[in-house]
Order: C-alpha cells, then structure tokens, then sequence
C-alpha cells in the first residue's frame, strides 16, 4: 500500500510505491475534477495528497540509493535544503507577479478604456480585424 510510509515502502519495493502512487496521485486528481460535493473533493484531494507525499519519500530514496554509504547523509540533507529552497522561489515569484500586476494594473485598465484598443476589440470580434488595422 503507497500510504504506509517507512518500512513498508522497503518491504514493497520502491518502484512498486513510486508507481502506485503516481498511478493513486493521477486517479485522486482527475476523481476530484468530477466531484459531486465539497465533501467528496476534499476526501479525494486527500488521498492525492497522501499519494504524493508517499511518491517523495520514495523518490527520494531512489534518487539517493546510488550515491555511496559516506555520502548518503549530505545527499538527504542537500535534497531536503534543494526542496526548501524551491518552495522559497516560488514564494518569491509569486510575491513578484502580485507587485507586477498592482503596477500594471492602473495600465492596463486605461488600454481597455481607450478608444482605440476599443475600435480594435470591435473589429475583432466582428471578425474583420486585419493585420493593417
């Protein structure tokens, strides 16, 4: 079973976990699009989430299993900094396309009211809008 972390993960073989889990991930995330209640999405966005925390702890191991017994420690230490630090750079774009947006937002809004960005949306939709416009 892919939700039992730790051991189980070593007795079941770890490509066996990392695919099943994929497989649960997958199936849990297309079962949520159709969900018929707030309840039904929350217990499938669940598992998708226990699939996929079992897909990183077995990935992890997977990706550290070649590295020698010496290493082994700094490698686990240097992926666990790696992820840390992805999550730190998406924050950090985030944070940037929100201060974008606040500055181009005063731009964007007088284009949509001008009356030549109007002229063109008309053509366009009209389906007369040309290269020469």
């Amino acid at each position: 079973m892919p939700f039992n972390l730790g051991s189980e993960i070593l007795s079941a073989g770890r490509k066996k976990v990392l695919g099943l889990s994929a497989i649960l991930a997958g199936l849990s995330g297309l079962a949520s699009a159709a969900a018929p209640a707030y309840w039904w999405y929350m217990g499938l966005r669940l598992c998708s989430g226990m699939a996929a925390a079992s897909m990183t702890l077995a990935a992890r191991a997977l990706a550290i299993e070649p590295i020698g017994p010496t290493w082994r420690g700094m490698a686990g230490v240097a992926s666990c900094f790696l992820s840390i630090l992805g999550g730190l750079v998406t924050i950090l774009i985030a944070f940037l396309v929100s201060q974008l947006y606040t500055c181009l937002s005063p731009v964007a809004t007088a284009l949509a009211f001008s009356e030549k960005f109007a002229q063109i949306m008309v053509t366009f939709i009209e389906g007369k809008y040309s290269a020469d416009c």
